[in-house]
């Protein structure tokens, strides 16, 4: 039987081994990322014989005095992780009317037409090749970067201090987004690379040239993937190229394993080439998407009141 779970009824450690035994499973939905994304999340679950077969991770938020499912911070996509057939998707569909008046939902299966569903990609490299045939698939554009950067006699590091990504991602990250990144994102920031690096799940590696740091990178790792969570770099690190450095190193050190580079993708086309450069393949995702009677008519008056 399906169940909404409140926050505090949730069994965490039944959750991440649910988690951990699915195909799909994603780094964002371990119940210690959750946690710092979105203190009190919620979530529909399936429980047999006192474990979790089936689990769906769910966020509110509140908009025009309405429970809301927003599109999460910090995490590309949640999931649902067990056995999914349709009638259970039928059922959770009933919840998700039941429970919110918007929801906007991020995951990596394509269910039936039950939902309203945006196809979105992800840009991932398989590495089970070695570095030599890794390289082969570099664009030529990215392979004159990378003798760039090498010849700009860059030293890459392993960081271990979440500020120093913090003080980057302000000086030259921030600015250049619309509206700033706000203290609660940078606390989230900080927190999901502190903790990771106490779990010995994520590490950071920064770029040196001339004793000063450059760029910098956060990479976490869960099951066979290895997903490239954030990044900074100065002007100096981008005209010498040395993102293309750290990439290019990780994909060195992993060559020949059973993991994959996940790029997290992107919709804007300059940085989904960047990743392209490398060999990236695209790997789709979905959106769905659910808006309530009240919410279609909220905002209807909305763009009234605007003209």
């Amino acid at each position: 039987m399906l169940k909404h779970l409140k926050h505090t009824q949730i069994d965490q450690k039944k959750w991440d081994k649910c988690l951990l035994g699915s195909a799909d499973a994603v780094v964002y939905c371990q119940s210690w990322f959750l946690n710092i994304i979105h203190p009190g999340w919620e979530a529909l679950v399936i429980e047999k014989q006192e474990s979790y077969t089936f689990i769906m991770p769910l966020l509110h938020d509140k908009k025009y005095g309405l429970s809301i499912h927003p599109k999460p911070v910090l995490a590309q996509r949640l999931g649902m992780f067990g056995l999914v057939n349709s009638e259970l998707t039928k059922e959770i569909k009933k919840q998700i009317e039941k429970l919110f008046a918007s929801f906007i939902y991020p995951l990596s299966q394509h269910y039936s037409n039950d939902f309203c569903q945006e196809e979105k990609i992800n840009h991932i490299l398989p590495l089970s090749a070695d570095y030599t045939n890794l390289q082969l698939q570099y664009r030529r554009d990215r392979k004159t970067r990378l003798k760039q950067a090498k010849n700009a006699h860059i030293e890459i590091v392993e960081a271990h201090n979440a500020n120093e990504m913090i003080s980057l991602l302000k000086e030259e990250v921030s600015p250049k987004i619309s509206g700033g990144v706000s203290s609660s994102s940078f606390s989230k920031i900080h927190d999901i690379i502190t903790e990771s690096l106490n779990n010995k799940s994520g590490f950071l590696v920064k770029a040196i040239h001339d004793n000063q740091l450059i760029s910098i990178a956060f990479f976490i790792t869960y099951k066979n993937r290895i997903t490239y969570l954030f990044s900074a770099n100065t002007k100096l690190g981008r005209s010498l190229q040395a993102n293309t450095l750290i990439l290019d190193t990780i994909i060195k050190q992993y060559a020949g394993s059973h993991y994959i580079l996940d790029f997290e993708g992107s919709h804007i086309s300059g940085i989904a080439d960047f990743f392209k450069g490398f060999g990236a393949e695209e790997e789709k995702y979905f959106h769905i998407k659910y808006e309530s009677p009240s919410i279609k008519v909220l905002k209807k008056i909305k763009s009234i009141i605007r003209r």
